[in-house]
């Protein structure tokens, strides 16, 4: 199927937002100037988002906005302003069942190996950096699966 981005993030920031403002976690969404087309699956997509909205809600502090954005290359990201992630466990973070030494979590951990499974499936990615502002932004990337504006 035909996915478009900016649609399929604003759902999930529209249906979490009430969730995330619950727990003082305001939701901020930046689309593209245009719509970003991919292949691929909507409900997939939709809920890799989700998980990283809902991973960051967890690790931000209160009254911090979580900022989800959509590029015109493809990508999607979520910047928190959390304690972000060492570079040492980049790569780990996305395995099932890893959690950082000492990290209280309700969950088996699964989020984000769920995430990094549908990128793969997508042949796409994803990836954490630190955020300029402090904390992480995991993005998303879809750039393989970009339908043409003009198709």
């Amino acid at each position: 199927g035909s996915v478009e981005l900016n649609e399929t993030a604003a759902e999930v920031v529209a249906g979490m937002a009430p969730w995330a403002i619950a727990r003082h976690r305001p939701l901020v969404f930046q689309a593209a100037e245009e719509p970003v087309r991919i292949k691929g699956n909507g409900q997939a997509v939709a809920d890799a988002i989700r998980n990283l909205v809902e991973n960051a809600v967890r690790h931000s502090p209160a009254d911090e906005e979580i900022i989800i954005s959509v590029e015109l290359d493809g990508r999607v990201s979520v910047a928190d302003l959390g304690p972000g992630v060492a570079p040492d466990n980049r790569e780990r973070i996305f395995e099932r069942f890893w959690r950082g030494a000492g990290v209280k979590t309700d969950g088996a951990g699964l989020g984000l190996s769920i995430v990094k499974e549908i990128m793969t499936m997508h042949g796409g990615g994803v990836s954490v950096a630190d955020n300029p502002g402090g904390g992480a932004v995991f993005t998303l990337s879809f750039g393989g699966r970009l339908e043409s504006a003009h198709a």
